[in-house]
């Protein structure tokens, strides 16, 4: 539920000026010539926002049980750390980088793709008994 709750809030702040640079006029609907940066490191899009935004709620959605929550940690790990290899492989300033990527969002991809696998391997709601001694 934390991790959805933290994608909807990226999300909702990629359209707060102040908080994005270059956010009229920069902000493009996707593409590698979006300008606009959050907390001026990471370049997002209309795209970009609206994909955290919908991931996030995904988390809410399926923070209900263990078993879903386990498989959208996993699954969502999964997801950043395939967009992390992606965004090594592309080239930039091209048309392939439709998110648009830079070296921030690439790095942080790996970090919350590890995370999430992590924490989805780390509860998984199964509790063994502890015998007696």
């Amino acid at each position: 539920m934390l991790i959805g709750a933290t994608l909807i809030l990226v999300g909702i702040l990629g359209f707060i000026p102040g908080i994005t640079t270059h956010l009229y006029g920069g902000l493009d609907f996707s593409g590698h010539d979006s300008q606009a940066k959050l907390l001026h490191v990471f370049r997002v899009s209309w795209l970009h926002n609206i994909v955290h935004i919908a991931f996030g709620l995904a988390g809410l959605a399926l923070a209900r049980t263990w078993a879903t929550a386990r498989l959208y940690l996993i699954g969502g790990g999964v997801v950043y750390l395939v967009l992390w290899f992606y965004g090594l492989l592309i080239d930039r300033h091209g048309g392939a980088n439709f998110v648009p990527f830079n070296t921030a969002d690439n790095w942080l991809h790996f970090v919350l793709g590890v995370g999430m696998i992590g924490l989805g391997f780390a509860t998984t709601g199964v509790r063994r008994p502890i015998p007696a001694t």
